[in-house]
């Protein structure tokens, strides 16, 4: 499948085929009860903590940012070669997955710095990948800063180029606004996705914000302050 192409088509069987491996992503990062939101897992780290965010929620988010043309397959019109998205804070490796799920061909960066949730996001993606689920080819981990452009440098990532940057907010999303505003091109977009309402950075200009949840679990809020010209 050519790169950016968006999720395949489904034809007889892919419905099924879809569901299941749905199932398996789903099964690799959630315990019972994750999904509900009310038992989420919360890792502290040296720089912050990590919450997991449920797969349904991810799986809305990547619709949101598809329609608003920030990732393959909407009605916003991405480019025909994605441009790089970097996960800063990317834990277990499950935004990585779900984006490899939903489009096909993405490049996506996940920078963590806590090496367990680094070794953990690691092991996850083989797996995945592995079983078929996802095609890892297109995703790549560093356990590092995320606000350091040495990091993205040593990946091979070019961060005027970068599209999209997503975080979930722990305390550090003032520090990451102020970096993707010094370092990445104009129109670049930080997503925060979090249960947080009130929260605002003063980096960058907001550029919108999207509910997304899924049926069961309390609502989050994605965010999008996009890098000026």
């Amino acid at each position: 499948m050519p790169r950016g192409s968006g999720p395949r088509p489904l034809g007889p069987g892919g419905a099924v085929r879809r569901w299941r491996n749905r199932r398996r992503l789903a099964a690799a990062f959630e315990r019972p009860g994750d999904a509900d939101g009310r038992t989420l897992p919360i890792r502290r780290t040296g720089r912050g903590i990590w919450v997991a965010t449920p797969i349904r929620v991810l799986e809305a988010a990547v619709a949101v940012l598809s329609a608003e043309g920030l990732l393959p397959g909407g009605a916003g019109g991405a480019r025909p070669v994605p441009a790089p998205v970097i996960d800063a804070g990317s834990g277990d490796g499950r935004v990585l997955a779900v984006i490899a799920w939903l489009v096909p061909g993405q490049t996506v960066l996940g920078v963590e710095h806590d090496e367990v949730l680094h070794a953990r996001a690691a092991s996850h993606l083989r797996a995945l990948g592995a079983a078929g689920v996802i095609e890892p080819a297109h995703l790549r981990l560093a356990a590092a800063d995320y606000c350091d452009p040495a990091t993205y440098a040593a990946c091979g990532i070019a961060l005027p180029r970068a599209r999209l940057v997503l975080n979930y907010p722990d305390g550090n999303q003032h520090r990451l606004a102020r970096f993707v505003a010094a370092n990445c091109g104009p129109g670049t977009t930080l997503g925060l996705l979090t249960h947080d309402r009130d929260l605002t950075v003063d980096a960058l200009p907001l550029r919108g914000c999207h509910e997304v949840r899924d049926r069961r679990g309390p609502p989050w809020r994605l965010s999008l302050y996009r890098r000026a010209g």
